[in-house]
Order: C-alpha cells, then structure tokens, then sequence
C-alpha cells in the first residue's frame, strides 16, 4: 500500500466529505480575504491551490486527482471516534528516550546497538501489554482534552463545517 495518494474504494465517500468541507472552508476564507489586499488574496489563493493537491485531492481534466498525502493518513475523525492516539507523539518520545540513553554525537555502533536491544525489550512488554488489554492511564490533562475534542466530534455535522472546526480549536487549545 502506498503512502502516498491511496485514498482507497472504501473511503471514497469520507474523501468526498473532507472534500466538500475543504470547498466550504476556502469559499469562507476567499471571502474573508476579498476584503484585504490583492497580494494577500493572491498568496492565499496559492496556498489552497497546494494545500488541495498535498492533503485533499482535486479534479484536473475531469479526472479526480489523488491528494499527495492520503486522506486516511492526516484525518484523525476516525481515530477520535475509535478511541485511538490522535498523534505520533509514542514514536517522538521513544525517540527522545533513545536519544537521551546514548548522549553522545556520533556514537559508536554497538552502544547504538545495546540501547536498541534494551528497546526490543521493552517493547515486546508493551506489545505484550496491548495484546492482553492492559489499559495505559493518560494524564489527566490529556484525558481532559481527549474527552472535550470526543465532545465536539460525537456532534459533528458536515454542514457545520467551520463552527466545528471552531470547537475543536477551542478544546484542544483549553487547559
């Protein structure tokens, strides 16, 4: 499976939703921006014109164009709704805990090695845990903000498009 530009059959119909909440969102921005400056408008109008070819896709020739970066791979509605980590941030602090437990610039092969052996372990006991449903207690600041953003996503109405995107602004930003 590719990476890039696989929005898949199953998700044709979530693409066309995050499509048409794209084309409301830019038909709100250009109007904000009519009223500003025509520079303004001409650099907001290349910024749609990449960001519908990198994250949402577009026709060209009658031919739907796939985006640069699957649908499937930026939306975290799904994720929300399941219940399952909105980021990547697991894989940024293995990382730093990686980078934190060899210190040191151009480190030599084998204690590179050792420390990703010490990893594998620890990883096969979290895989271990997963597997039996050992549940992972989040902070409750991020419990928090999970649970307000769960909120505004059970609500969700594609005919709202702004407004949701306003609540969400809101419940990931309060503390």
């Amino acid at each position: 499976m590719s990476v890039e530009g696989n929005v898949g059959r199953g998700n044709v119909g979530r693409a066309e939703h995050v499509r048409k909440a794209y084309d409301e969102l830019t038909d709100a921005l250009l109007g904000e921006v009519e009223e500003s400056e025509e520079h303004v408008q001409k650099n907001v109008v290349e910024f749609l014109k990449y960001f519908k070819k990198a994250w949402t896709g577009y026709t060209y020739r009658r031919r739907e164009k796939e985006p640069r970066y699957a649908i499937d791979i930026w939306n975290v509605y799904d994720a929300i709704v399941k219940n399952e980590p909105r980021t990547n941030n697991q894989s940024e602090i293995w990382h730093g805990q990686l980078k934190e437990a060899v210190r040191i610039n151009h480190s030599p092969f084998y204690v590179i090695a050792k420390e990703l052996q010490k990893q594998h372990a620890n990883n096969n006991v979290l895989r271990n845990q997963f597997i039996t449903d050992v549940v992972f207690k989040k902070k409750k600041v991020q419990a928090d903000k999970d649970e307000r953003i769960s909120n505004v996503v059970r609500t969700f109405n594609i005919e709202t498009v702004l407004g949701f995107l306003r609540h969400v602004s809101i419940a990931a930003t309060a503390e």
